[in-house]
């Protein structure tokens, strides 16, 4: 069979089927200078592009374009780039300007039988992060962590057993967890309360009645007490069981000496107080 090459189409678009004869002996094939393609009419007298759809494409250069980006339209918007069916997976690599060297964009190994979709970070122009490499990473926030060990700010470290070794002050909302904080200073009748748990309550009036509520505290919960200026003080523990350490029975009321200092820990209940120092 014939084929008789002609110039049909010199501005862009798909030549008309009049533009081409397909006679019985030759077809013609029409070029379209203007987008450089090619197209010709099929036995059903459709216009048709040549190699529009091929079952394979064989490349042995480099796929160019005279300006702007090179673009890939699928119809499915997924470019593949396929495994070599034994051991290699697919892989995208990323050169540096002067082509010497890259980095590749790899898929996971078949054994893992991973499927799944990675979006790239929203934002400003970024970095990704690495299992492997150091990065400072900030303003992000880690839901339930699994941390292997951690120095935060070179002055704290986490050990992986837990053991947290600091540098400074280790402090929480109260303060200095090696101090106990200041609670509030008593000058009249005070009633502990649960903000006083970890701290002291300071007594710095006579005759200044402390009522040790119920239904406050916790198992665990300790409350320090201290007089100064020679003042002492009573604790009314009715509503609680309260037992000075070493004796074998509750007692309704209590004495916080002159400058003396004592604790109240609520132990096995927490109804239950125990009261050490100086108490009588």
């Amino acid at each position: 069979m014939t084929t008789i090459l002609t110039k049909k189409k010199d501005s862009s678009g798909v030549p008309a089927t009049a533009d081409i004869t397909s006679a019985v002996g030759g077809a013609e094939l029409a070029v379209n200078t203007a987008d450089k393609r090619l197209y010709t009419k099929n036995s059903s007298n459709v216009i048709v592009e040549v190699g529009t759809n091929p079952a394979a494409l064989n490349l042995n250069a480099d796929l160019t374009n005279t300006s702007g980006n090179l673009t890939v339209d699928p119809a499915t918007q997924v470019f593949e780039i396929k495994g070599d069916g034994s051991s290699a997976e697919g892989q995208i690599q990323l050169n540096c300007h002067a082509n010497t060297h890259g980095q590749k964009l790899k898929a996971q190994d078949h054994s893992l039988s991973a499927t799944n979709t990675m979006l790239l970070p929203l934002g400003a122009d970024s970095t990704l992060v690495s299992e492997i490499g150091t990065a400072t990473i900030t303003n992000k926030t880690l839901t339930s962590p699994a941390i292997n060990g951690a120095t935060i700010d070179t002055a704290v470290s986490v050990s992986a057993a837990g053991a947290i070794t600091s540098g400074t002050i280790v402090s929480d909302v109260d303060g200095n967890l090696r101090d106990i904080p200041l609670s509030t200073k008593v000058s009249g009748n005070y009633t502990l309360a649960i903000g006083d748990v970890g701290n002291q309550v300071t007594i710095n009036s006579a005759n200044v009645i402390v009522t040790v509520p119920t239904g406050v505290f916790g198992v665990g919960d300790i409350v320090s007490l201290g007089s100064v200026n020679g003042c002492t003080a009573s604790l009314a523990c009715t509503a609680v069981n309260a037992v000075k350490a070493g004796d074998l029975a509750a007692t309704a009321l209590h004495t916080l000496d002159a400058n003396g200092v004592a604790s109240i820990m609520f132990s096995y209940t927490a109804d239950l107080a125990v009261l050490t120092g100086n108490i009588s």
